[in-house]
């Protein structure tokens, strides 16, 4: 599935149903609809300590100022794009897939990030 950001509902309703658990990139500016989830999060170093408001305490964040990556691994399926997750950006582009190779790929993928990152 393609997702675009013209329709940031669709975007929204397409990451709820991967039960997302794993997340690069993210913005919690605009993320209440993750609130409830626990989350493992990493952060480009620049964004970090710029959140306007307080985390979950069910999230544990990281930061890492080599992160460029933005995806969500989820237990459903996967989302890899260039949309920073919760952020207002107006043309961004991802793509979802169900495939369960993929899925165990990322999620090695971001634990090794996970250990790199402080």
């Amino acid at each position: 599935m393609i997702l675009l950001t013209e329709n940031k509902s669709q975007y929204w309703e397409e990451i709820i149903k991967l039960k997302p658990r794993l997340i690069t990139s993210f913005s919690p500016i605009n993320a209440d609809k993750l609130r409830g989830l626990p989350l493992k999060i990493i952060l480009h170093k620049q964004a970090w300590g710029k959140q306007p408001i307080p985390l979950p305490p069910q999230w544990e964040v990281k930061s890492n100022s080599k992160l460029h990556a933005k995806m969500v691994v989820g237990e459903k399926g996967v989302y890899i794009g260039s949309w920073n997750i919760g952020s207002q950006e107006l043309h961004e582009v991802g793509i979802i897939t169900h495939d369960t190779n993929i899925i165990i790929e990322l999620a090695e993928y971001f634990n090794t990030l996970w250990e790199r990152s402080n």
